[in-house]
């Protein structure tokens, strides 16, 4: 259930931008912070606006993990604080957040169980305001290829939580994958296919009920 929870990553694999990286590189946190020269906080400006430009997005996605498990579904965002991740069946795994907590669902078993979204690698997609070198976030690497940005951020009080990579293409600048490395060492890709941007979604679609569910606690 961890995987699935943490699998707000992503990769569009025709892009083929940078090679796979290891589960033992994923869990190791760095032991150094990156200091940024003038252009990587120029680039971090630009991306940090770009990102807080974005109010709704809906598209479809395909989700692969370095166990070589792939599902397909539909992903949902409503900047800030919610999200939807619906899977294709036979897939019958739901994640939806309401802005504080992080619901998970297993619709087959009708299994539910939550925690809080500040806890999850996905806060730092929906977060208001977004600071990539604030809000409690640490940039510990920024890769750039053609016409290309990869970006990889930690949890400055608990770096061995995950880390998350959003990976952009430019002119013009467009988020097109997200990388998370979990605690267990697992790599999960998420990528987007033919997104929208700035569409009207039903406050209905993050909505849940929290009767009769199980809290995710964390050690």
């Amino acid at each position: 259930m961890t995987n699935i929870k943490l699998s707000i990553v992503c990769i569009l694999l025709s892009l083929c931008l940078w090679a796979a990286i290891t589960p033992a590189q994923a869990v190791q946190p760095p032991t150094t912070l990156m200091v940024l020269s003038a252009e990587d906080k120029s680039d971090i400006k630009r991306i940090e606006d770009y990102l807080n430009s974005i109010g709704t997005l809906k598209s479809r996605f395909m989700q692969m993990t370095s166990k070589g498990d792939m599902r397909q579904g539909d992903f949902f965002l409503s900047r800030p604080g919610r999200l939807r991740i619906v899977y294709d069946p036979p897939n019958p795994y739901m994640i939806v957040s309401n802005g504080i907590f992080l619901l998970y669902e297993d619709t087959q078993l009708e299994q539910k169980s939550f925690t809080l979204l500040n806890t999850t690698p996905a806060a730092i997609l929906v977060k208001e305001n977004l600071k990539l070198t604030a809000d409690g976030l640490a940039i510990t690497k920024i890769e750039r290829g053609a016409n290309a940005f990869r970006v990889s951020l930690i949890q400055v009080d608990d770096p061995y939580s995950g880390t998350i990579t959003l990976v952009f293409t430019d002119r013009p600048l467009m988020l097109r994958q997200w990388t998370v490395f979990d605690v267990q060492g697992t790599i999960t890709d998420f990528a987007l296919i033919e997104p929208r941007f700035g569409i009207d979604l039903e406050p209905e679609l993050f909505e849940f009920s929290m009767e009769n569910t199980a809290i995710k606690r964390r050690d």
